[in-house]
């Protein structure tokens, strides 16, 4: 009977090797190197897939661009400017004059040779006598058919000059506008003078207030009074407020009359003309 010496009993915790042991670092290289290969692999593959996709989308630009020109042929391109916009607005037809509001005088007419629109009234004075008047008109100018339509503005001063040869003073002016007039609104619509009317001192030989009366001209060129668009204005001795004169029906004002008694105003009448409307050409 052979008898195992102590050192010789045999390891029963497990039977893996030490981590150190070549059999390990062998295993571990083998490893290594599949991965890397595996991740090299990996790497072809995704640049293979990226040249297809690349291949891909050259096709499709050359096969596809033809087509998208034809539709972008056939879709017309958007206007950007409103329908009113392709408009303007043109006095026309017979002048018609206006009744004085005050007194008559020596009368200095005040016009635009296009004619244009009236839509404010300007009064200055020197001492005590309102000698110095004007007037601002506007004129639609379409600049071309592709542009829209542009608002030109007129003043135009009365000849006749204050004491000495001078103007009015200027810290004296004082302004009778039709409200929102003198430019085209978001809705195509302008708004105009129509009537007038003059407040004069109590001796009624000066005027010392103006007040106009408004109207819009809508798209199809109908015109409107509106009391909304009134204004005036009046110095501390204006006393009696005359007689309001208005443009016929369907008119609004294109001129103004300046009544003179000496270098005083002493009354105001308007010259008025029917609207018409005037197609632009197309953008295209």
């Amino acid at each position: 009977m052979n008898v195992e010496s102590a050192d010789e009993t045999p390891d029963v915790t497990g039977t893996c090797p030490a981590a150190d042991t070549p059999t390990v670092r062998g295993r571990a290289r083998r490893t290594s190197s599949v991965i890397r290969s595996g991740l090299r692999r990996l790497l072809l593959s995704v640049k293979v897939v990226q040249r297809c996709l690349l291949a891909l989308s050259c096709i499709a630009s050359v096969t596809l661009s033809p087509m998208a020109s034809v539709a972008t042929a056939a879709a017309p391109a958007p206007d950007p400017l409103p329908s009113w916009d392709r408009t303007v607005f043109r006095p026309t037809g017979a002048v018609t004059t206006t009744l004085i509001s005050g007194r008559g005088g020596v009368t200095d007419i005040i016009t635009t040779p296009t004619p244009d629109f009236l839509y404010q009234l300007r009064a200055r004075e020197r001492g005590d006598e309102p000698c110095d008047n004007r007037a601002r008109f506007f004129h639609e100018r379409p600049e071309s058919p592709r542009v829209p339509t542009r608002i030109a503005h007129y003043e135009r001063r009365s000849s006749r000059k204050c004491a000495s040869g001078e103007w009015g003073n200027s810290g004296s002016e004082l302004r009778a506008s039709v409200a929102g007039g003198g430019y085209r609104h978001s809705d195509g619509r302008v708004r105009v003078v129509a009537g007038v009317r003059v407040c004069m001192n109590k001796q009624r030989t000066r005027v010392k207030g103006i007040k106009v009366y408004g109207a819009s001209i809508n798209n199809d060129g109908d015109v409107r009074r509106d009391s909304a668009y009134n204004n005036q204005f009046s110095r501390p001795n204006c006393s009696t407020w005359e007689r309001t004169r208005m443009c016929p029906s369907e008119q609004v004002a294109t001129g103004v009359h300046f009544n003179y008694s000496g270098r005083s105003l002493v009354g105001v009448a308007l010259e008025c003309q029917a609207v018409r409307t005037v197609q632009l050409a197309t953008r295209d």
